[in-house]
C-alpha cells in the first residue's frame, strides 16, 4: 500500500503497491518462510493466509519446490485457500540479555537469513549505534522470569510493564519512525531501531 515504509518493503523482499501476484506474473520468493528468516517472527506475524495459483503460494502445487520450514505449520485447508500458523512468531514485547552494534545493511541481512552469522531474535538486540554507545549487557539468555507485558496499547501510546533482575533490551514489534517518545520508570530515554525494523529501549 502506498505509506509502506521503504525498511518494510525491503524486509519483505521488496514488496511493493501489490505483494501479491498470479503465478505466471513473477518468480516467488519464498525465503521469508525458510528457517534462516526472522522478517515475520519479528513482526508478530502468528498466522498467513494462502492460496494455490498464486506464486506467493504455500500450498505446494504452484510454489516453490520447498515453500515453508517445519515452523509454518498448516492449521486450515479447504477451497485452494491454506492458513498457516508460525509457531515461532516473538510476542508483542521481549526482553534480551545481548546486543550488537550493527550498520543497517548488515541488520537487514541477518534478519533475513542472508549472512552467514546466525541471529537468534530471542536472545540477542542487532542495534544501529555506535559500538561506544552499547550499555554493559550481561549477554546470553535471561534467567526465568524475565518478561515483558503490554498492559495498554492506544493509537499514540503503549504501556509495558518489564521485570528483569539484570540489565536488558526492550524489543516492541512496532515498526520503528521518528516522533515517538520514550520513558522509563518515569525518566526519558532514547529509542533505538532494532533489529532493522522494530523499536527498542536499554
Amino acid at each position: 500500500e502506498p505509506l509502506t515504509l521503504e525498511r518494510y518493503s525491503r524486509a519483505l523482499g521488496g514488496a511493493w503497491l501489490d505483494g501479491v501476484h498470479t503465478f505466471n506474473r513473477g518468480t516467488p520468493d519464498a525465503s521469508l518462510f525458510s528457517a534462516r528468516s526472522h522478517v515475520l517472527d519479528l513482526l508478530n506475524t502468528t498466522h498467513v493466509v494462502s492460496y494455490r495459483r498464486l506464486a506467493t503460494s504455500l500450498a505446494g502445487s504452484y510454489g516453490p519446490e520447498t515453500p515453508h520450514s517445519e515452523f509454518w505449520q498448516p492449521v486450515f485447508e479447504q477451497n485452494d485457500a491454506v492458513i498457516m500458523r508460525n509457531n515461532r512468531a516473538l510476542p508483542r514485547a521481549w526482553l534480551v540479555g545481548e546486543a550488537q552494534a550493527v550498520r543497517m545493511e548488515v541488520a537487514l541481512d541477518r534478519i533475513r537469513g542472508d549472512s552467514k552469522s546466525d541471529f537468534d531474535p530471542r536472545q540477542t538486540a542487532l542495534l544501529e549505534i555506535n559500538p561506544n554507545e552499547m550499555p554493559s549487557l550481561p549477554g546470553g539468555f535471561l534467567p526465568p522470569g524475565s518478561e515483558a507485558r503490554v498492559v495498554g496499547y492506544e493509537p499514540n501510546r503503549i504501556t509495558i510493564k518489564t521485570t528483569s533482575s539484570q540489565p536488558s533490551v526492550l524489543i516492541v514489534s512496532e515498526l520503528f519512525f521518528p516522533g515517538w517518545e520514550a520513558w522509563v520508570d518515569g525518566k526519558k530515554t532514547q529509542i533505538q531501531i532494532a533489529n532493522y525494523l522494530l523499536r527498542s529501549v536499554f
